[in-house]
């Protein structure tokens, strides 16, 4: 789904609240489109572990 990969693509360039950065991304959508990109907890959990990544791969460096 574009939508989700679009939350992924900020959620890499933006730092914050998950629950804001997916508000932030969906409310540009109609609800027809936010209806199909999934339930918000599932959403949430998937900007949570791109941010733990993000975070492994910097202290890596």
């Amino acid at each position: 789904m574009k939508v989700r990969e679009e939350i992924k693509a900020s959620v890499a360039n933006n730092r914050g609240n998950p629950g804001q950065l997916l508000s932030d991304n969906l409310s540009k959508h109609p609800v027809g489109v936010r209806v199909a990109a999934g339930k918000p907890d599932t959403l949430k959990r998937a900007i949570r572990r791109i941010n733990v990544e993000i975070h492994h791969r910097n202290q890596q460096m």
